[in-house]
């Protein structure tokens, strides 16, 4: 615990420390229109007429019209496609469009996407703004974040970046459970997998809503963020980042997903599930559906009848998958930690792209340089200053101890307003959730939000400082030509590895039967493993 907070520590007052200094100023635009290509976001109210949009245009002397793509990212990649097959002119600039990196890196080697090395390499002068915002992060992530910009064949720049970091975030998985369910059934807080499974149970058999029904859900995750309650239980038996894949002993990288503790874990997670006490739903159920199973409809006062209430424990990060104000919200509390906690360092996304259609690159990169300003993070997040957030009071400090930078009066992420687009993309944002902010007046709702971070985010990190391996895998990034070559294989191995992992937990396989394991493991050789673990430790030899 005590390395990786004086890490945090060290990263909080460098923040403190540069972010006074604050961002260079970007050339005043010409009035000239740029057309961005986004995906709508059903909370926010009218782009046009948005703050954040009347704000961008004043401090950019640019202005914006919108070109709007499917509110899932997967689908806005889709349409894009489909305009580059139809030969269809794009928008001047694609604003948080997950495309991936083997995807976007082939639009620009195709030259769909315009290579911005040039612009980058100018540090002193059109880039100046995003390499102080750059300047703020530790090493580490500078160096992640330039592997993952840059082309390692060409040294070609598709991508203006998204880097991001939070302590709150950065935990894989957050899984509440329900205090007044313990209460009532004279339960102690589980504190390893046999008085878990003792817990739920009791959740399942014991009527713990009191209203004579077995309604109840003992358990529950989702797809979204933080929500992965199968790789929380797999990581009860070894230590597995799914978004990594591999592990790393001595330099040398291992394959989990083919260990035995990993089939432990999986036996684990069937029997839950075979015996009803974690919901299959957990490995379909994304974003904000979880809140229908967690919090009851209010009636006209706002109260809820809490035998309807039927969840007993849940993962998933709070603001996303608890209705906010719900009554419900409020008998959960923090799980302990026991054993080993992913920690998500893959916050940044790489989603913001000036196409070859833009006729003014120049205009566009300047325009935007903008939002590599604090302010423009701050208002992406927060809102509009002076009256969703402000500078913060002097000496007044966050509900995690760091010096406040702003003053939040209004949460409007995650909230039905017409201050933010939505998203965060194109920027550098620290501490996103509200780990350096002072909130004003703080809500009953706020109140506990803030309590149960805390205790997450304490139990979450003394866990991973105890229980994770010393020697963790970063991202490996592949050339040009190894994607071209293999990157079918690497596909196919990753889908066999995650549709697995949902069949042997839902039970169309079953991990208690060697047959099954063995066509599994298998089926994953005859697909490539052996190829791409060696290419695997290439890249990752070559990064080093």
């Amino acid at each position: 615990m005590k390395r990786i907070v004086a890490l945090l520590m060290c990263v909080a007052l460098m923040v403190c420390l540069i972010a006074g200094c604050g961002g260079s100023k970007v050339k005043k635009g010409d009035g000239s229109t740029f057309k961005i290509g986004l995906c709508t976001n059903a909370l926010i109210e009218d782009y046009d007429t948005n703050a954040f949009t009347k704000w961008i245009e004043e401090q950019s002397g640019y202005n914006v019209e919108f070109q709007f793509f499917s509110t899932q990212s997967s689908e806005a990649k889709s349409q894009v496609a489909t305009m580059i097959a139809a030969g269809e002119p794009l928008p001047d600039i694609i604003w948080g469009v997950d495309f991936g990196r083997e995807v976007y890196t082939e639009y620009g080697d195709d030259g769909y996407f315009l290579d911005l090395k040039e612009y980058f390499d100018d540090k002193d002068g059109v880039a100046k703004a995003f390499w102080d915002r750059f300047d703020i992060l530790p090493e580490y992530d500078q160096e992640k974040a330039l592997r993952n910009m840059v082309n390692p064949a060409s040294g070609a720049m598709y991508v203006l970046p998204t880097l991001q970091y939070s302590e709150i975030d950065v935990m894989d998985y957050m899984m509440c459970i329900n205090k007044e369910w313990l209460d009532k059934l004279g339960l102690s807080m589980p504190t390893n997998l046999d008085e878990l499974y003792n817990v739920l149970v009791a959740f399942r058999d014991r009527d713990p809503n009191g209203n004579g029904l077995k309604d109840e859900i003992p358990m529950i995750g989702n797809s979204g963020l933080s929500g992965d309650v199968v790789n929380y239980l797999i990581n009860q038996f070894v230590y597995y980042n799914d978004a990594k894949f591999f592990n790393v002993e001595n330099g040398k990288l291992t394959t989990p997903f083919t260990s035995n503790e990993y089939r432990e874990g999986l036996k684990y997670a069937n029997k839950l599930v075979s015996e009803g006490l974690l919901s299959p739903l957990s490995m379909t159920t994304g974003g904000t559906t979880l809140r229908g199973y967690i919090c009851p409809p209010t009636d006209a006062s706002g109260n809820i009848n809490k035998s309807d209430m039927i969840v007993g424990c849940f993962f998933g990060h709070p603001t996303i998958v608890v209705e906010p104000n719900n009554p419900a919200a409020y008998s959960y509390v923090a799980m302990n930690y026991w054993n080993r906690c992913v920690i998500n360092d893959n916050l940044s996304d790489y989603q913001v792209f000036i196409t070859e259609d833009c006729e003014n690159p120049d205009g566009a990169w300047n325009f935007l340089m903008n939002f590599y300003t604090e302010e423009a993070a701050n208002r992406l997040r927060y809102g509009e200053k002076g009256v969703d957030w402000d500078d913060a009071d002097e000496n007044t400090t966050s509900f995690i101890g760091y010096k406040a930078q702003i003053k939040v009066m209004n949460q409007v992420l995650a909230q039905q307003n017409n201050s933010i687009w939505g998203s965060i993309h194109g920027t550098v944002m620290y501490y996103a959730e509200n780990e350096v902010t002072q909130i004003e007046n703080v809500s009953e709702w706020q109140d506990h939000l803030n309590k149960q971070f805390t205790a997450l985010h304490d139990n979450y990190f003394g866990a991973a400082e105890k229980y994770n391996p010393k020697e963790l895998l970063s991202a490996v990034v592949y050339t040009t030509e190894e994607h071209e070559q293999y990157d079918m294989t690497i596909s196919n191995c990753k889908a066999h590895i995650n549709n697995s992992r949902t069949s042997f937990v839902t039970g169309t396989l079953n991990p208690n039967k060697d047959s099954d394991w063995n066509e599994y493991l298998s089926k994953l050789n005859e697909l490539g493993l052996s190829t791409w673990q060696s290419l695997a430790q290439k890249a990752y030899d070559r990064q080093k």
